[in-house]
């Protein structure tokens, strides 16, 4: 998922998501390494296409200034924020 909005906005639906996965049954370390946001890392990569379909709008490692939560793994809710644009990034994969 992605979408643009005020920064405030995109760093407001983190906590949301938060509240989402906590009651999903996702276990507590999880939960607490999604509520966690902290300084984007240097490296991302994403997803290119997800079942052959194609996902260029999906481009978390276009991010010049932002933050991260979660991370990265099955079953795992992930979001990166572009915090200078205003874009909100989440992906769960299986």
């Amino acid at each position: 998922m992605r979408f643009e909005a005020p920064k405030e906005d995109c760093l407001a639906t983190v906590a949301k998501a938060v509240e989402a996965y906590h009651y999903s049954g996702m276990t507590p370390d999880a939960v607490v390494e999604l509520s966690q946001i902290r300084t984007i890392a240097t490296g991302r990569d994403h997803l290119k296409e997800v079942a052959d379909f194609p996902v260029p709008w999906f481009d978390p490692e276009n991010i010049k200034e932002g933050v991260e939560a979660g991370k990265r793994g099955s079953y795992t809710p992930k979001i990166w924020i572009d915090t200078k644009r205003g874009v909100f990034y989440f992906q769960y994969t299986d």
